[in-house]
């Protein structure tokens, strides 16, 4: 349907988005620019972790996948939150 098409299509703009901001973040010199692009990444993953709660309210995706990718992506928001708080001290 549209519908799933649409969604599918979300996630994976927003999935792309995450380590994308990570790298931009990485490659800038002051860590207050630095800083905003990691922000950017960690609204990404938050972003694709509701794409998949509507998921799988709308029966897109089984509560076992559900279940496996959220905690995919919470061990990666916390890679994320360790890398932003070392970097950012810097």
């Amino acid at each position: 349907s549209e519908e799933k098409y649409s969604l599918v299509s979300q996630i994976r703009r927003a999935t792309v988005s995450v380590p994308s901001n990570i790298v931009e973040g990485f490659t800038r010199k002051y860590s207050k620019e630095s800083k905003k692009f990691y922000n950017y990444a960690q609204g990404s993953l938050e972003e694709v972790k509701y794409q998949l709660l509507v998921s799988r309210d709308l029966k897109y995706i089984s509560k076992e996948r559900y279940n496996e990718i959220t905690d995919l992506a919470n061990e990666v928001g916390k890679m994320l939150n360790g890398w932003m708080k070392k970097q950012v001290v810097k």
